[in-house]
């Protein structure tokens, strides 16, 4: 009986450290993509930096360019319940991907409005969109990054 238990355990050993051995190439590849999803994630707290910038590109005033904080704010925080179900039900590769696909799609949708447009409606509804994406994308990566 005690040398099953010996050969179990070697065998257990052994198939940890194949496995480790495997996997060891992923970490830079992971370790990237925690950095991206990172520095995609911060991109609420940059809004001050580009508000004014916004303001004056887009010829709006100051209550449109709150609206376009909120929405970033309320796309990040309302968008945590699906994030969290995305993630439970689909892992954190899923998660990273959906995120990055939803940020980039808002910021898309952003410069699109301050290449074409100069407060006009559509504009201005690209930018809602946008944000709100960027904010959604945000909170997906934070529950991923968690």
């Amino acid at each position: 009986m005690q040398q099953d238990a010996g050969q179990t355990n070697d065998a257990t050993t052994a198939l940890l450290s194949s496995r480790s051995i495997r996997h060891r190439h992923f970490v830079p590849i992971l370790v990237g993509v925690a950095v991206m999803v990172g520095l995609v994630s911060g991109s609420l707290y940059g809004f001050g930096r580009y508000s004014l910038a916004l303001k004056e590109q887009l010829e709006i005033g100051q209550l449109q360019v709150q609206r376009f904080g909120i929405l970033l704010d309320s796309g990040n925080y309302i968008g945590h319940p699906l994030a969290g179900y995305v993630y439970d039900h689909y892992g954190p590769r899923v998660s990273c991907v959906g995120a990055a696909m939803v940020v980039f799609c808002g910021y898309g949708a952003i410069a699109l409005a301050l290449f074409h447009g100069n407060g006009n409606m559509i504009s201005l509804a690209l930018c809602n969109v946008g944000f709100f994406s960027v904010g959604f994308g945000s909170g997906l990566g934070y529950i991923a990054g968690l």
